[in-house]
């Protein structure tokens, strides 16, 4: 699995096409204004490929107390393969403070990542 940091010029088709249709739309910024953000925030935007397929992609606003997941989406045709699993445990060795994170299922669950 490779990795390349996302800013607002190369964030590209695919990945606005699966922030679109991953979450509901009352839970997204919109994309335009996320792309800003990118911009002015120091928020880590990662896209996660396997060779030349896109998997996902994360965007964490690292802070020094805690790490807050804003988005995490795997493509739908990829879910269960075990790529999420995958990029969650890489994000828990690079982010070595508490992550927090929000599972939404059919309800939503926090969850906090302690570095092992």
């Amino acid at each position: 699995m490779t990795v390349k940091q996302i800013t607002s010029d190369t964030a590209d088709e695919k990945i606005k096409q699966l922030y679109e249709t991953a979450f509901p739309e009352d839970e997204q910024i919109p994309w335009k204004d996320l792309m800003r953000l990118v911009e002015e925030m120091p928020l880590d935007f990662t896209a996660y490929y396997d060779g030349e397929e896109f998997i996902g992609f994360t965007i964490v606003y690292p802070r020094k107390s805690i790490n807050r997941f804003w988005y995490f989406a795997v493509c739908e045709k990829l879910r269960g393969k075990g790529y999420g699993q995958k990029i969650l445990t890489q994000m828990i060795g690079q982010f070595f403070v508490p992550l927090f994170l929000f599972l939404q299922q059919l309800t939503t669950i926090g969850a906090i990542f302690y570095p092992i």
